[in-house]
């Protein structure tokens, strides 16, 4: 299973063909998920939250900041001759760069099982200073969107249609998508009253009073909350609801196996739309894992 950290693996272009032009500046902090149906399967990648995403000449674009990456099942080959190609394979991926009059005019990277390259590059301009978001967004590519923190050990598999949001150092993760709302013109006062927000957020803290079981903590911090019980076979804990200035909050509460920890995850949204996402946010608690 491939692991989506905030840090990703990016080539090391000393190594393999020298030094290149310093690219856009990639904050993969915050990152979207695209879809892709590889001959009926179902895989993944990441990209930087502001790019484009478009059709061109049957094939996906991802546009950032001057950069296009168009993902391909083709090779290219060029005017035999023209071009001096150069090729690292690693852990699956075949790197690639196309030189031209000592520039880069072409790079990509195969995801080689699948046969089909993520690519920057015209073969008529320098597309050195694409390289890294090429290697970042190939370098994601998965199977199954996966996601494990390290430092509070747990992990789960991340939605698709949610951006996420890593906390530095590994303090926790944020999920957040967008939800249109169908109105007519004469009920929309505001942009803003034509869509809602749908936020995740997986906290851990520690257990720094000791409890010594979940359903103490749950007594002891939310005595009065609707609570229900929540058990996912592997794991359980329990749900509580809560509300906040015209938002309703549902959290699972799971203490670690070793008691030094609280897990605490929770859906918030408007309260109007809790009941559409309830069910959704309870469906991601049976995903994680604890290790």
């Amino acid at each position: 299973m491939k692991t989506i950290k905030a840090s990703i693996c990016v080539l090391c272009l000393g190594v393999f063909w020298g030094c290149v032009p310093v690219g856009p500046e990639i904050d993969w902090s915050t990152t979207k998920f695209h879809e892709l149906d590889v001959r009926g399967d179902a895989y993944f990648f990441r990209y930087p939250d502001g790019s484009l995403l478009y059709e061109h000449d049957a094939k996906l674009i991802v546009e950032f900041e001057g950069c296009k990456v168009s993902v391909d099942s083709g090779q290219f080959w060029g005017t035999e001759g023209e071009y001096k190609p150069e090729t690292k394979e690693r852990k699956g991926l075949k790197y690639t760069a196309w030189y031209k009059n000592d520039e880069t005019r072409v790079y990509d990277v195969e995801i080689v099982d699948l046969a089909f390259v993520f690519r920057v590059g015209d073969g008529e301009s320098d597309a050195s200073s694409c390289i890294t978001l090429v290697d970042g967004i190939a370098e994601s590519f998965t199977g199954e969107l996966d996601y494990r923190n390290e430092l509070y050990n747990f992990g789960l598999i991340l939605p698709a249609d949610f951006e996420a949001e890593y906390f530095p150092g590994d303090e926790g993760l944020a999920l957040r998508k967008r939800m249109e709302v169908q109105l007519t013109e004469d009920q929309i006062e505001d942009e803003k009253d034509s869509q809602y927000k749908v936020e995740i957020f997986f906290l851990p803290f520690s257990n720094s009073k000791g409890y010594g079981n979940i359903s103490d903590f749950i007594s002891g911090e939310y005595s009065g909350y609707t609570i229900e019980f929540g058990d996912y076979g592997d794991y359980s804990g329990f749900f509580v609801g809560e509300g906040a200035g015209g938002y309703a909050i549902r959290h699972y509460f799971v203490l670690s196996d070793d008691g030094g920890l609280i897990y605490d995850a929770y859906l918030k949204v408007p309260s109007e739309y809790y009941g559409q996402h309830k069910e959704e946010f309870d469906t991601l608690m049976g995903q994680m894992e604890f290790f």
